[in-house]
């Protein structure tokens, strides 16, 4: 399933301390690019919103991630996606 994670880092602080947490994350080989779960990372024009789209069959990654930055973020929405074709072969 995939997913898009979307997100606002609290402030710049936040933002900068969120380094540290991915390097915590990569020595237990737990970030998404580890795990081959991640299809990409966008930036809003907004340097503080975000959005991961995640493609997993394991939500234990997600809910790691969660709990590895809750502190760090703000307005977090996990959010189910569908490709058209994917929507359309579900459709039959």
């Amino acid at each position: 399933m995939k997913y898009v994670m979307y997100f606002e880092w609290k402030d710049a602080e936040s933002a900068n301390k969120a380094t540290e947490v991915e390097k915590e994350r990569q020595k237990r080989g737990e970030t998404f690019n580890q795990t081959g779960e991640m299809i990409g990372t966008y930036l809003l024009l907004d340097p503080y919103k975000w959005f991961h789209i995640i493609e997993t069959d394991d939500i234990s990654s997600i809910t790691k991630w969660t709990r590895a930055y809750a502190n760090l973020v703000k307005n977090l929405k996990i959010l189910p996606v569908l490709t058209r074709e994917d929507w359309e072969e579900s459709m039959k």
